[in-house]
């Protein structure tokens, strides 16, 4: 847990050059180790850094085009992307299910018997007019 703590502080590469040196004179072996220890972390904490920021575009250009109600071009505008990135972060955005469509049970249902009659009678198109329910006398 210390180590950890160390790691992410600016004096562990300075104590990783200090114990580099000292190690290189009696094991080269665990100097190549420490090297590898050094890039592969600094390259965790790049990936991180990196899906962070992602997220962080996936998150506003969705938040922008569905709640803000902004065009895509505008979007882009904003954030320094081209359309075809804002594009592609909001399908991202609907893979990923940071947004989800959810359609209210009883439009689903006019739906369904929509697509019924459609099928049924051959129709271009239908539409299911709801009626309100009857209130008892």
């Amino acid at each position: 847990m210390r180590l950890q703590r160390l790691v992410k502080t600016p004096y562990f590469f300075i104590l990783t050059l200090i114990t580099a040196s000292v190690i290189l004179m009696t094991k080269p072996n665990i100097l190549f180790n420490l090297k590898t220890f050094v890039l592969t972390y600094n390259r965790r904490e790049a990936e991180t850094r990196t899906m962070d920021y992602e997220d962080s575009l996936i998150v506003k250009t969705a938040w922008y085009y569905y709640i803000e109600n902004m065009t895509q071009q505008k979007i882009s505008e904003k954030l320094g992307i081209s359309r075809m990135r804002v594009i592609k972060l909001l399908e991202k955005a609907r893979q990923t299910s940071v947004i989800q469509f959810k359609i209210s049970q009883e439009r689903s249902q006019q739906l369904m018997a929509e697509q019924r009659l459609t099928k049924q009678w051959n129709l271009k198109d239908a539409f299911v007019v709801p009626t309100p329910p009857e209130r008892p006398i």
